[in-house]
């Protein structure tokens, strides 16, 4: 019940203002990078380790949003990239070993819908915010 009723004061509070709302938009583009991972587990009859190396890849992310009031805004986000992967593993034991490497491709995608309170005007020089948001992700 308290969060309708918190709703509900948002909305009558920013609603006189969402009519002279602004439309925003924007695009990047740069490079992906994934940290790289190694584990290795050794005990007295075996040891195994594995590890997964990561090349930098293209990323591009675009938005689209509206500011209701100087200070709230909602922004939806899609964001794309790729990477190559190279994963290897090693194991030992007393019926001797094996190993393998392998190159894969990483790809994630991800929309992302998000409520942005910012903490000073827009015309201000920095803005520092909270955004508070859920989204969907595709690896």
């Amino acid at each position: 019940m308290r969060s309708g009723i918190s709703w509900i004061l948002l909305l009558v509070v920013f609603l006189p203002s969402v009519a002279s709302a602004q439309f925003y938009a924007g695009a990047l583009g740069g490079f992906a990078t994934l940290s790289a991972d190694h584990r290795a587990l050794v005990s007295p009859t075996s040891s195994v380790t594995s590890a997964y190396g990561t090349f930098n890849g293209p990323a591009f992310m675009a938005y689209f949003g509206r500011h209701f009031t100087d200070y709230l805004s909602g922004q939806i986000t899609y964001g794309w990239n790729q990477n190559n992967l190279s994963l290897s593993a090693v194991r030992f034991d007393a019926s001797g070993g094996s190993s393998y490497e392998e190159a894969r491709n990483c790809r994630q995608q991800v929309v992302i819908a998000d409520l942005l309170l910012y903490f000073r005007g827009r015309r201000s020089f920095a803005r520092p915010y909270l955004s508070v948001g859920t989204g969907w992700t595709r690896l």
